[in-house]
């Protein structure tokens, strides 16, 4: 007699990481907590454009399954994928525009690749070049310019010309801190500082809240559902060569606004929802080292100082292809690895028949 088997469980076995479903809907969740964000400071038009991404995701997704049945359908994927691209371009940016694009780039994507982590290439950032490429005026410019690092402090010099809002709260939250917790290493930080970290106004909804994302990346990172190497060499080095390397240029070495290129260009953001795509990244703590690494020196060289508006989706496109070649090489030292334990074993078993 046929019996029907309707439950299917994995008992006894569980994952000994995470699993890429679930990691998929907590970034989704604190990616929520963003919009949330944008939902209460009235910021519509970007609501908007991450609602045409969403749609052109979904029409995308939904396009590839009905040409492929076997093709894998999940929402927790396409409400990523649609948030980090509504996220990523400026809210003025034309939601008939950001639909199409998303929705071709999305579609190529999928069909030529099917599986989630099957593409070497994140269609997120894919995507955002794209729209830069065809709404360049829409994004905004650098907020910089060379002559200001001269300064020493742009950021500061950019709260004091309005460019970043201070918020009522600032000069109480400013004191507070600078009572408490600066005080014991014997430095204090100005006002409006507190302000660009909660909230920098940008017209790119991914830039605006480093704060939260600093939270989320504690979430993720302390839950196990993002490894911490990647981010931690990428940020360490961007960190060390905007310290030392731009001001160095101008014999000024030490004086470089860390402040500035981490609280702008969506580095933060980039930082944990975009670098370590699935399928994208290294598998070995080498590999991820050396991503990290020379993640932080094209950041460096794309972002420069901060304030770019698509430097981190350019640098994360070409680390991926910086990655293909790093994968290779991980490949190569695994093959030789199991050469060589090949040899050692037949050697083994001779000696033995010996």
């Amino acid at each position: 007699m046929n019996k029907v088997i309707k439950n299917i469980s994995n008992r006894p076995y569980v994952h000994a990481h995470v699993s890429v479903e679930h990691s998929v809907i907590c970034m989704v969740a604190m990616l929520l907590v963003q919009i949330l964000m944008l939902v209460l400071t009235k910021s519509y038009s970007a609501l908007g454009v991450i609602g045409a991404a969403l749609s052109g995701v979904l029409l995308a997704n939904v396009v590839v399954r009905l040409l492929h049945r076997s093709f894998y359908f999940h929402l927790s994927t396409i409400l990523l994928q649609g948030i980090l691209v509504g996220m990523l371009t400026p809210s003025s940016y034309s939601k008939f525009g950001i639909f199409f694009i998303t929705f071709a780039v999305m579609f190529v994507v999928k069909l030529s690749f099917n599986g989630f982590a099957d593409s070497w290439v994140n269609p997120v950032v894919a995507a955002v070049a794209l729209a830069w490429i065809f709404g360049i005026a829409d994004f905004p410019s650098y907020l910089v310019s060379r002559t200001d690092l001269y300064s020493g402090s742009p950021s500061f010099m950019l709260i004091q010309n309005g460019t970043f809002p201070v918020m009522p709260l600032d000069a109480p939250v400013t004191a507070f801190l600078n009572d408490t917790v600066f005080s014991l290493f014997g430095i204090s930080i100005p006002e409006g500082y507190v302000s660009l970290f909660w909230d920098s106004h940008s017209v790119i909804p991914a830039f605006r809240f480093n704060f939260i994302c600093l939270l989320s990346s504690i979430v993720l990172i302390s839950f196990n559902i993002t490894a911490p190497v990647i981010p931690g060499c990428y940020i360490a080095t961007y960190a060390l060569l905007v310290l030392f390397g731009e001001p160095f240029v101008m014999h000024m070495p030490g004086r470089g606004d860390v402040l500035l290129a981490l609280l702008t260009s969506g580095t933060l953001f980039c930082t944990l929802f975009v670098l370590q795509w699935y399928g994208t990244t290294p598998v070995t703590m080498w590999g991820k080292i050396c991503y990290g690494v020379i993640g932080g020196m094209m950041a460096f060289l794309i972002i420069g100082c901060g304030t770019s508006p698509v430097g981190s989706v350019f640098t994360v496109l070409l680390l991926n292809i910086i990655s293909l070649f790093i994968q290779h090489g991980e490949y190569m030292l695994a093959k030789s690895k199991m050469h060589r334990l090949l040899s050692v074993t037949a050697e083994f078993r001779r000696n033995t028949n010996a």
